[in-house]
């Protein structure tokens, strides 16, 4: 039996890439205070990607409840607003003015975290490395 079975596994090495990137990006997301997941939260709402709790659930693709909790802390910290619709996950959900300021330097950081790890690849091969990745992703949808 050959050795090294672990390291001939493209998931394995998937996982250890988004390990590295991800611990780096909360590293400097850190700074602002900020993780990851309220990170994907004020940039979707930043860029008009989703405007409800439920349109942020479906996009992020996180369960309803994270999101609302997201939401909520978001919102104490003076980041976000939420105006209750019917049900509290139907209303609208925008950003502060201290939020509008923020979220163009977490975008420079996630950009810089990118510049960083992905360096070595020419912008073609960038654009092929994402277009591969969602290709797999979506097929098994």
């Amino acid at each position: 039996m050959s050795r090294h079975i672990l390291r001939q596994h493209v998931g394995y090495w998937i996982n250890k890439l988004r390990q590295r990137v991800h611990l780096r990006f909360e590293e400097r997301l850190s700074a602002y205070d900020i993780s990851i997941a309220a990170w994907c939260v004020l940039v979707s709402v930043y860029d008009d990607s989703a405007r409800s709790i439920n349109e942020l659930s479906r996009y992020i693709e996180v369960d309803k409840a994270s999101v609302s909790r997201l939401v909520d802390k978001l919102e104490k910290r003076g980041l976000l607003t939420h105006k209750e619709g019917g049900d509290k996950r139907s209303g609208v959900v925008a950003l502060t003015k201290s939020g509008r300021e923020l979220v163009p330097l977490l975008i420079e950081e996630a950009e810089e975290n990118e510049r960083q790890f992905f360096a070595m690849l020419s912008k073609e091969q960038m654009s092929s490395f994402k277009k591969i990745i969602n290709l797999i992703l979506h097929e098994k949808e």
